[in-house]
């Protein structure tokens, strides 16, 4: 319906007689504008950029259309827009076209303007969309094609792996796939997988021909992506051809898919083994057509055939091979690789031991194409091969189609069982008494070679092979190394002396030079006339291992002559490298030496002697000395001599002669002497001064020390000037000459002037008292000298003038002392943590030095110690054994020629005096946890220290008589070893410390598992498992227990038969061996419900007996 119209109807007459006007106040009506010319359908898609246009139904009933005004663009227009628009095109026809410049969709949009110029609503199109591209299937599947795996090149060079199911996998590393040549196909139709990781090993070194295989079937099924939305896409054409890309499929031509991506053709008409290609047509909706083919594509409803003569099989080195031919299996219609799988059952086409699997290779069966035999191991079956039975080998070949043949082998009867290994003894036919070998070692076969040239010291093993008809066995022995026992062993070396250990470092020394005697590899004398020791070693090793255990004897050297006596007889020592002997009786003054024999076995080489020890117990001889040296104190020399084996003796003079009763000294004091006061007794460290009447003499010697930090004290009772000028000097320089020499006495004319003056002052007195505030204590360890100056003075008598020289004269000093010393730890033995010693004559003692003041290198002396006193006893503060022995200053002493007691302990005292006068300091070191050091002076200062005893124990531990015990009588586990040797081992003195265990083909050895340490007395273990053990022969347990004094004693168990390996598998038998009527030994079916019979045969354990059968009845293997 239009909208109405109003008209106006005006009668005008004007000048000329004209009389109608009409007047149009409504716009035209629409139409429709349409794609494409008129009269065909529209077009919404072309491929040409010219596009038609034309429209109709617009009019105006008042005044009429006048013309049109169009516009095409790539969206619709407004009328006001395009009414008012300058772009729009003006025209009276109802039809158009228009050139586009590029590809995309266009619209056109009309109005209709009438004679009144009023203009109608804007109509546009439904647009037209210009497109060339190429519609494509993508990802294109067959239902149940395949191909086997090829390498590919696209058109583009890009390196593909075609899969089973003929998708595509791209090699991004062609390096992985260079050994493989690849064929050159279009694949961009078949669908990419994702991307995993290539193995080109699966892939055939040449790919075989691009062609699907297809199994037949009821219909082709297939599916596709496109490569464009489907709103673009018309249709698809599905069609069969011969020819690769026809556009006119000749087997069955194009059928639309109804613009459906599937496709299903029921019952095609193909031939078996003929090529044939599906075409693709994807057709766009601007009409463009592209053809695209899959294939070639081969239909197979055949199986492979087998056309060999039969398939062979062996049984070789525990493996069954199986052969044929390389052409006996084939297909004409597959051209790719078969698949070939192989079973093993006991009967033909039976697959009861092994299912279907893929082929096996190994060295005797090497992998070809096509294969031509397979291999199975029979270790790795369930169930081992049983004896006596029946076996075949299927060998099934498949094709890509999923059929498949089979083809049995001739039978293999499993009736060869090898002969187990034996045991094989290398033995000296010199020795071998048939008749005499009946428990340990049974000979049942034997054999002897004759007129070798055998190597000195190489080793050779006898290997026995044990050939039956189905195969050998090989063992061998555990080898026997050649010996010429009259070879010299060059670099081995017999060494007076025992074993050492880590020096220790003292914490502080008197010494400059150690003076601990330290451990020697070589000694040629000792003190100690109760023990010799010896080690040796072996560079050699080859000679090493060879050598198992040694023989020792000692040797007296005559006194007469260089003769060598027998002193003690051969000791066996098992594998020990060092020997020590206790409880000798050695002379002063003799030489002994060890000869040692090494030994293999029972085959010992020449033997060896050290060049031999020479016993010094006694002090060196002392004599007198003549010292010639200007002092101004009493002062003492002395000289330590030590001989070679150590022992030291000390002489010692006067430097002039001080202590005398009917002469004067020698001893000229200095002009001003230091002196020391009485202690206030309030304070620690406060003291007062001293007292000199006038002209009165000075008797008592000049301090070095001081406990004071108040006062320094200082007189000159030679000197008659007055006054006198004083000043405290600090010293800077210790040098003892400055001290001792006159000539460089310190010369300070004016003591207040001195940089290092710490006070100064004046009097007329022959003494000065000098105190100190809190503020200005004297420092520790700080060495103070009083400096006096007095002018030249005459001095009127009665009777005569006296003239004074001029006097500048200082003390040599005193070292401030408010500390009590620090007692230094004090040890017997040569290691502070052994309280153990095997000596019965001999006891060294050591110890760190006693510090006092001289750690502020500031003191007049090395040392505030003046002297050690040591005794020895056998309670606590004895002094039994030595009594208050002075050994000066020094950090070590070793006593020799006593009498100790085995299994007794021995304390030692220590005394020290210390340099204070009137200050006495005494240390007591006992032994026993209880040595106590204590140092007192008149103030009540102490220190106090402790350590321990030493226990003499001359014996290594003894045996209870008790055995090693271990479980069972086999070793066949390294990692855990049940043995226990409790109270088997006994030491009253000492007390076990710790043992080591090996293992060995003799009693005593470790040259199987080398001796290691353990402190629990049961169960070992051995973490690495690659020990040369042979299996069925003896090995021995040794255990060696070490006392705390590092003596030993070994135990060896019994022979133990090493076996790791179970018994050799026999033979087991469904039925009973005692029905005559049966024609064979094993049965697989009967009809008694009630009852199983079995039997069995040929079990063997070559290494030891069969100790019980275990039998298990299942419903399944094993």
């Amino acid at each position: 319906m239009y909208p109405p119209s109003r008209y106006y109807q005006y009668d005008v007459q004007n000048y000329h007689q004209a009389t109608n006007i009409t007047i149009d106040i409504s716009p035209p009506q629409t139409g429709s504008v349409h794609d494409g010319l008129a009269g065909i359908p529209e077009v919404d898609y072309q491929q040409e950029l010219y596009l038609n246009f034309h429209w109709d139904g617009f009019f105006d009933p008042e005044s009429g259309v006048k013309y049109y005004k169009y516009v095409v663009s790539d969206h619709c227009w407004s009328k006001e827009v395009l009414f008012h628009s300058n772009e729009g095109t003006e025209t009276y026809e109802t039809i158009t076209n228009y050139v586009a410049k590029k590809e995309g969709k266009y619209y056109m949009t009309v109005i209709a303007i009438n004679s009144a110029n009023e203009a109608s609503d804007s109509v546009c199109s439904d647009g037209v969309t210009i497109m060339t591209d190429k519609p494509a299937a993508t990802n294109f599947v067959l239902d149940g094609a395949r191909i086997g795996l090829i390498l590919v090149k696209d058109t583009s060079n890009t390196l593909w792996v075609i899969g089973k199911n003929l998708s595509r996998i791209v090699v991004n590393d062609t390096s992985l796939c260079s050994h493989i040549t690849a064929i050159t196909e279009d694949i961009q139709l078949l669908p990419e997988a994702d991307e995993i990781d290539i193995n080109c090993s699966n892939l055939p070194s040449v790919s075989s021909t691009f062609i699907s295989v297809l199994p037949r079937t009821s219909q082709l099924s297939m599916k596709w992506d496109s490569n464009m939305d489907e709103i673009f896409i018309h249709d698809y054409y599905i069609g069969l051809s011969s020819t690769k890309n026809n556009p006119a499929p000749d087997i069955l031509p194009f059928r639309s898919t109804k613009h459906h991506r599937h496709f299903r053709l029921n019952y095609p008409d193909l031939s078996e083994g003929i090529l044939f290609y599906i075409i693709i047509k994807s057709t766009s909706k601007a009409n463009v057509d592209v053809i695209q083919s899959y294939g070639p594509v081969v239909i197979d409803d055949t199986a492979p055939v087998f056309t060999g003569s039969y398939i062979d099989i062996e049984f070789k080195d525990g493996t069954l091979i199986a052969n044929w031919s390389r052409a006996a299996f084939t297909d004409g219609e597959d051209p790719h690789p078969l698949k070939y799988q192989f079973a093993l059952g006991h009967a033909a086409g039976g697959t009861d031991v092994v299912s279907y699997r893929p082929l096996q290779y190994n060295t005797k069966c090497i992998r070809t194409e096509p294969p031509d035999c397979t291999a199975i191991d029979t270790s790795s079956l369930d169930w081992s091969l049983r004896g006596h039975h029946d076996f075949y080998v299927t060998s099934k070949v498949t094709n890509l189609a999923d059929l498949s043949t089979t083809q049995t082998s001739v039978v293999y009867t499993h009736d060869m069982q090898l002969p187990s290994a034996g045991i094989v003894y290398d033995i000296n036919p010199n020795s071998v008494n048939d008749s005499s070998l009946k428990d340990l070692i049974d000979i049942d076969f034997s054999v002897k070679f004759d007129s070798l040239a055998l190597k000195n010291f190489q080793k050779y093993y006898v290997t026995v092979e044990a050939v039956t008809k189905t195969g050998s066995i090989k063992e061998s022995s555990d080898g026997i190394t050649i010996i010429n026992n009259a070879t010299e062993l060059s670099g081995v070396i017999i060494n007076d002396g025992s074993l050492c250990s880590d020096p220790v470092v003292l914490n502080g020394s008197h010494h400059i030079r150690d003076i601990i005697n330290r451990c020697e590899t070589k000694i040629d004398y000792q003190t100690s006339t109760s023990t010799l020791s010896a080690k040796w070693e072996i560079p050699d090793d080859k000679l090493n291992q060879i050598v198992r255990s040694a023989y020792w004897s000692i040797e007296q050297r005559s006194p007469v002559g260089d003769m060598w006596l027998q002193f003690r007889d051969f000791s066996y020592i098992g594998t020990q490298s060092h020997v020590i002997v206790n409880e000798l009786d050695l002379q002063p003054g003799l030489t002994y030496r060890f000869t040692v024999k090494l030994c293999a076995d029972d085959v010992c080489f020449q033997a060896i002697s050290s060049n031999g020890v020479t016993i010094i117990p006694s002090y060196t001889v002392t004599d007198s000395i003549d010292v010639k040296v200007e002092i101004q104190k009493c002062k003492r020399l002395y000289i330590r001599g030590a001989n070679k084996a150590g022992v030291w003796s000390v002489v010692s003079k006067d430097l002039k002669q001080c202590h005398v009763v009917d002469s004067h000294s020698q001893i000229k004091a200095r002009k001003v002497i230091d002196a020391l006061g009485e202690a206030d007794g309030n304070e620690d460290g406060i003291g007062v001064g001293v007292f000199l009447e006038e002209n009165a003499a000075w008797i008592l010697t000049g301090a070095d020390y001081t406990p004071f930090k108040n006062v320094l004290s200082a007189v000159w009772p030679s000197l008659r000037h007055k006054p006198y000028q004083w000043g405290v000097v600090e010293v800077n320089s210790n040098n003892a000459q400055t001290f001792y020499k006159e000539f460089t006495d310190v010369v300070i004319s004016d003591p207040c002037s001195h940089p290092n003056t710490v006070l100064c002052g004046q009097t007329d007195k022959n003494f000065a008292n000098i105190y100190f505030n809190e503020t200005e204590y004297l420092t520790h360890g700080r060495q103070y000298s009083v400096c006096i100056y007095a002018p030249k003075t005459v001095i009127e008598h009665e009777k005569w003038t006296e003239t004074l020289d001029t006097v500048t004269s200082c003390s040599d000093g005193v070292t401030v002392d408010l500390a009590p010393p620090v007692p230094g730890k004090v040890w017997i033995g040569p290691d502070p943590f052994v309280f153990y010693q095997t000596s019965s004559s001999d006891i060294t003692v050591s110890w760190d030095s006693f510090i006092d003041v001289e750690e502020e290198s500031h003191a007049m002396h090395s040392s505030g110690i003046k002297q050690y006193f040591i005794s020895i006893g056998s309670v606590e503060g004895g002094v039994d054994i030595v009594d208050n022995h002075n050994v000066g200053v020094t950090n070590h002493m070793s006593f020799h020629n006593l009498q100790l007691q085995n299994g007794h302990k021995y304390f030692v005292t220590v005394k020290v005096f210390f340099f204070f006068e009137n200050i006495y300091c005494i240390r007591l070191l006992n032994a026993d946890f209880h040595h106590v050091f204590k140092c007192v002076d008149f103030i009540n200062r102490t220190a106090e220290v402790r350590s321990s005893p030493i226990t003499v124990d001359t014996t290594p531990p003894e045996l209870s008589g008790e055995s090693i015990y271990i479980k069972g009588r086999l070793i066949s586990n390294l990692t855990v070893i049940q043995a226990c040797w409790e109270d088997v081992f006994l030491d009253v003195q000492s007390g076990i410390d710790y043992y080591t265990w090996g293992a060995g083909s003799l009693s005593g050895q470790d040259d199987v598992i080398p001796f290691s340490e353990i402190r629990e007395n049961c169960g070992l273990s051995v973490e690495d498992e690659s020990f040369d053990l042979t299996e069925g022969h003896p090995y021995f347990i040794t255990i060696q227990a070490f006392n705390r004094a590092h003596l030993s004693t070994t135990k060896s168990s019994w022979a133990y038969i090493y076996d790791m390996s179970p018994p050799t598998a026999g033979h087991v038998y469904d039925g009973s061996n005692n029905t005559p009527e049966s024609t064979t030994k094993d049965i697989d079916y009967q009809m008694d419900m009630t009852q199983l019979y079995v039997y069995w045969e040929g079990f063997h354990d070559p290494h030891s007996v069969i100790k019980h059968y275990s039998v298990h009845i299942g419903t399944c293997s094993g």
